[in-house]
């Protein structure tokens, strides 16, 4: 065996290492609502709905990346599947890229990859094909080939428009992005800068909705911190404590050095993590936007000691790995977000209509069924009308209640609704989607499942976890006299 050919493209191998769990403990269909809201606009496109929206960027690249198996096929999750491999794909070459550009050495730059990959938030957020990693992997790649010249500079552009155009996080790390091109190139900076400019009519939307009342950047910003310091301990957690020690050896190294500049990055980490910690909705999934900020120092450390440091990490990344890969295997083995409703198509009535709230997306994607939801928060006049038009459509046709319809009520929709004439139709596991938790293992799903025998009863207080674990709940149809 040659050791020298061996170690020249061993890094080949780790990045092999790196996206095999991901591509192993996927998904493959949508688990999160989003996903499938996208994977519809994707479809949306391909028969010539083209207008830029709420996160069109990804729904973009699954429709041009997914067209030839979906019009072969006819199956729209071949979209949900180009779009999360391509995440997975983009995160993992542009990281490596950009830290292979500040390392120079491809080994080490590889093993910071799969530092990084390994970091509960990123591992999870890929298994379940969430555009994050498409978003990041799209900024990654533009700020990696960017500084080489001008027409790679026209393509970061590019990247960075679709990023944008694809979720709220991509405006803060653009800026960090292009900043991070000024310093290595800044013509190339200034021609990455104007192409994404002009491609302003496909993030507008996006830009529109990230000052909105209604976005994760705006209206739900509660401040730094400000009542929310829980967060940090979910964020802490989706980081991982392999990517967190690579940061403060990174830190260590450069107050030694006195490399100033290589203190920017992880103090804007820990901005963006305090920032984090002060939005409602955040939860640890959200670490995958810090995790690169904490690796790329390290890789411009070329100490010989933190290489050795670098195995330490490694380590502590695949422990962490193994401990929650029941959770991994369980979540790909029965998407139960998913497997709920793609359950429920060949029972309901083809010309039926469903009433959901968050799940929307999921309930229109696995059935085919147009839904219908409600003003959050109705008053009561408000809810008897929502009454008055729900009995109206059962005359007309099967109207069914999917768990979540009563998300978003304070009381005046259950009372509205809770002489109806109802009968289960559908019953099965069911498993909220927002949470996405690294935990409990498989066995303790399985135990908490047995032990509970919990059926969501329609109009009752929302149960549709104990604990965190999931559920057997039902959907209802509504009985017309």
């Amino acid at each position: 065996m040659d050791l020298n050919k061996a170690k020249r493209y061993g890094w080949i191998g780790i990045l092999f290492l790196a996206a095999l769990p991901m591509f192993l403990f996927n998904t493959w269909a949508p688990y999160h609502t989003d996903s499938a809201g996208i994977a519809l606009r994707a479809e949306e496109i391909l028969h010539g709905k083209i207008q830029p929206g709420w996160r069109w960027g990804t729904a973009v690249v699954e429709a041009v990346l997914g067209a030839l198996p979906y019009f072969i096929t006819r199956d729209r999750v071949w979209l949900h599947m180009a779009g999360a491999a391509a995440g997975i794909i983009a995160f993992l070459v542009g990281l490596y890229l950009l830290l292979v550009r500040e390392s120079k050495d491809r080994t080490f730059a590889a093993m910071l990859t799969l530092i990084g990959a390994l970091s509960p938030a990123v591992l999870i957020t890929g298994t379940i094909g969430k555009e994050d990693l498409l978003a990041i992997g799209e900024i990654l790649l533009g700020a990696a080939m960017a500084p080489a010249g001008m027409a790679p500079a026209v393509v970061a552009g590019v990247l960075f428009g679709l990023a944008l155009a694809s979720k709220e996080m991509s405006f803060a790390l653009v800026y960090l992005a292009i900043v991070y091109i000024f310093t290595k190139n800044r013509k190339a900076a200034a021609v990455a800068a104007g192409t994404t400019i002009i491609t302003l009519p496909l993030w507008l939307p996006m830009l529109e909705f990230v000052l909105s009342s209604r976005s994760v950047g705006m209206g739900k910003f509660m401040g730094f911190w400000s009542g929310y310091p829980f967060v940090l301990s979910e964020l802490i957690k989706g980081t991982g404590a392999a990517a967190i020690l690579v940061g403060i050896v990174a830190l260590v190294l450069a107050i030694r050095s006195k490399r100033w500049d290589n203190t920017v990055p992880l103090l804007l980490a820990v901005l963006l993590i305090l920032y984090l910690a002060g939005v409602s909705v955040t939860r640890y999934r959200s670490a995958a936007w810090v995790v690169p900020l904490l690796l790329l120092p390290a890789a411009r450390q070329g100490e010989r000691w933190m290489r050795y440091g670098i195995y330490v990490s490694l380590l502590v990344a695949f422990i962490a790995m193994f401990d929650i890969m029941p959770t991994l295997e369980f979540r790909a083995a029965t998407n139960l977000p998913g497997s709920y409703p793609s359950g429920a198509r060949g029972i309901l009535e083809r010309n039926g209509l469903i009433l959901a709230m968050d799940s929307s997306a999921l309930v229109r994607f696995y059935t085919d069924l147009n839904v219908k939801t409600h003003k959050p928060y109705p008053t009561e006049e408000e809810a008897a009308q929502i009454r008055k038009e729900v009995e109206e459509l059962a005359g007309k046709m099967p109207v069914y209640i999917y768990p979540d319809y009563l998300a978003y009520d304070n009381g005046t929709l259950a009372r509205a609704l809770s002489d109806l004439n109802v009968t289960p139709v559908y019953t099965a596991w069911y498993r909220d989607y927002h949470a996405v938790p690294i935990y409990p293992k498989k066995e303790e799903w399985l135990n908490k499942i047995r032990e509970a025998g919990y059926v969501y009863y329609f109009l009752s207080k929302r149960a549709d976890s104990i604990n965190g674990v999931s559920v057997t709940v039902e959907t209802y149809r509504i009985i017309t006299p």
